[in-house]
This record gives structure tokens, sequence and C-alpha cells, in this order.
């Protein structure tokens, strides 16, 4: 996202918004002016967040994360070792991630800052269950202030049989007889997303959460409207209708666990 784009949605939101989540499909650490929009966001007195693979994270963008104000950092991992890459998480350096987390926390003690809070979530696959413990005391020796085990969304349900720890509580699925999947959540469960929260592409279109991964459901465009014109539109309150009188029957909300189920545990 360039940054004249996060400025205009910050300054339409400022006065009211309470949260900004830094990221959405992407990696934020990729984002050279990542800094620069955390310090902005903290200057309108607006709470950061930031999710990562940690993998980028270093020395010294550590401090610059830290001095730029950003209130809380979710790194997920898919192993209880943090000097492993894990068995679904390709392509990362050995080791990578544990030196990010280091750097973070290390960061926060030599500049004195109680922020980020650092949140360490084991994302749940089948072959890591066995190792909740483990990952548990390895989160405690790093550091991490907040250490929680987090469901995973399966894309192709195929795949599901093969990824998740099905039978236990640590999946959002359940197969049927016929060895169909579903959610194993109350299907006629409201969703509350739609009054208090929203989600902008890199390029500025507004769509109502970050379930919506290819932007399915456009409400508004930046290019177009402020973002309060957007929120109160005839085209978002429609939505809004829907989500309440028919949400089963749209596609993306229908496979969302969001209000249905609990997505993570903390341990």
């Amino acid at each position: 996202m360039d940054f004249e784009v996060f400025k205009t949605i910050t300054n339409q939101i400022a006065g009211f918004a309470y949260t900004v989540l830094l990221h959405f499909q992407g990696e934020p650490m990729m984002n050279p002016q990542i800094f620069s929009f955390i310090a902005y966001a903290t200057s309108k007195k607006i709470v950061t967040e930031m999710a990562t693979n940690a993998t980028l994270i270093n020395k010294g963008n550590a401090a610059l994360l830290v001095k730029s104000g950003l209130k809380k950092i979710v790194v997920s991992v898919d192993s209880a070792n943090f000097n492993t890459t894990g068995q679904y998480r390709k392509g990362e350096r050995s080791g990578a991630v544990a030196e990010g987390i280091a750097a973070i926390i290390n960061a926060k003690k030599e500049i004195g800052s109680t922020y980020p809070i650092v949140v360490l979530e084991l994302l749940m696959f089948k072959n890591n269950v066995s190792e909740i413990s483990t990952f548990r005391n390895n989160a405690k020796t790093i550091g991490a202030d907040v250490i929680r085990l987090k469901t995973v969304q399966v894309v192709s349900d195929e795949n599901v049989p093969l990824l998740v720890p099905l039978g236990t509580k640590y999946s959002r699925y359940k197969l049927g007889s016929d060895g169909s999947v579903s959610l194993k959540a109350n299907s006629s469960a409201s969703c509350s997303a739609p009054w208090f929260k929203l989600s902008v592409t890199h390029d500025g279109w507004i769509v109502p959460c970050c379930f919506d991964k290819n932007a399915q459901y456009i409400l508004g465009s930046l290019r177009f409207a402020s973002v309060k014109e957007i929120w109160k539109s005839e085209h978002y309150n429609r939505f809004r209708m829907n989500v309440l009188t028919r949400r089963n029957s749209m596609p993306v909300c229908s496979d969302c666990p969001y209000g249905r189920m609990p997505l993570d545990y903390k341990v």
C-alpha cells in the first residue's frame, strides 16, 4: 500500500477508529514504509497491531518497530521449535523465525518499552498436536507475552483429512458420513463484523473483513468516496442486511467461522 493511501484512510478514520491491523493477506514487513505507517497511525491516537512471520525482523528494524509505537505483534509458527521451518511454511531460512522473535523482544528490553505485546501462536496441524507442551515452554523461554494455539483454514476440502487434527477442539472442520467437509460450528450464529470493522486492500478497495481474501464483496473504493460515505452507504447496509438474513447462502460468509466457534486458545 502506498503511504499516501494509508494517510488518507487514517485521516478519515481518526477520531472513531480504535485499532488498525496492519496486515491482510501479505507480509507487512515487506513494505519499506511500514514504520511510517505505524508512527502515523500512532500520532492519530490509533492502536496498531501487526501479524508477521517474523523472518524479516532483525535487530535494526525491530528497534524501529518499537520506537514507531506498535502496540501488538502476532507471530504464527507451525512448529514448536522456532529454529525449524516446519512442514508447511516453505522457503524460510532455518532459524529466521527464532531470530526475528528474539530481536523484537530484545529491542523492547533495550528501549525499555512494554510494547509491542508479543503474541506467539502455534497453527494447529495434524502433525504438531503432540508439540503443545513443548511450544508453550519454548514460547515462555523466549519471552512471549501471550501464548496461544490457533485453528487453521484449509482452502481445499480434500486436504482437510491430511492436514487438520480432526476430532480435537483444534479443528474448525468435521467430516460427514459421506466424507464431506463442513465447519463444526453453529450454522445459524450471527456475525457482528459488518457493524464494527472493515478491511482495505492495498489499492483502496473496501471489503467487509479479512475473510474476504479475494475481494468478492466490494463495498466501495477510496478513489470515489470517503470511508464514512462508504460505511453509511445504501450498498453497505444492504450487505449488512444480507448477513443478517442469508449468511449461509453467501459464498464467503457461509464458510467463515467468525462468531460461530473459537478460533484460538490461550495456553
